[in-house]
């Protein structure tokens, strides 16, 4: 095989590993971290509503508000929690990881709290495996760093040719 050639996609229809134009590796797959807990809901209104609020000058200062009188003082607690931490593990994995925040009330997050057994919130799915529940993020952490080490060794393959 020729060094070109491991530049270009390999049956990746198949669920072969698909190679990046660096020679020796292939793309990661991003590591899920799925989190359910309760998130503020805001509606808007009509189309035409909104705009006259936004000429107004008054159309974020509705989204503020309702923001914060979304949840109950403890349940957005939570919530800041969870979007501080987050983006603490956004700031440190960025595209390695995949993180989808569930809102617990919404349809998606009910059925995922049944696929997965979860009746307390938060709760953190890394992987579709690993579950954690409650807001001690701290013991996460090695969880993940784990997993995105080791996505990240499997990532490269020897340049052997």
């Amino acid at each position: 095989m020729t060094t070109c050639e491991w530049a270009y996609p390999l049956n990746a229809e198949r669920g072969a590993p698909a190679y990046t134009g660096f020679i020796g590796t292939k793309t990661m797959k991003p590591v899920s971290v799925q989190i359910i807990t309760y998130a503020p809901t805001i509606f808007y209104h009509c189309q035409h509503c909104e705009l006259k609020f936004q000429e107004m000058g008054i159309g974020e200062r509705l989204r503020r508000r309702e923001a914060a009188e979304a949840l109950p003082e403890d349940l957005a607690y939570e919530f800041q929690s969870v979007s501080d931490w987050v983006h603490g593990l956004l700031q440190r994995h960025g595209r390695r990881l995949r993180v989808d925040v569930l809102d617990a009330a919404s349809i998606r997050g009910f059925l995922t709290s049944i696929r997965h057994r979860v009746g307390r919130y938060p709760a953190v799915i890394v992987d579709g495996r690993d579950k954690r529940i409650g807001l001690d993020f701290a013991a996460l952490d090695p969880l993940i760093d784990r997993k995105v080490a080791a996505a990240v060794a499997s990532q490269t393959v020897p340049a052997s040719h």
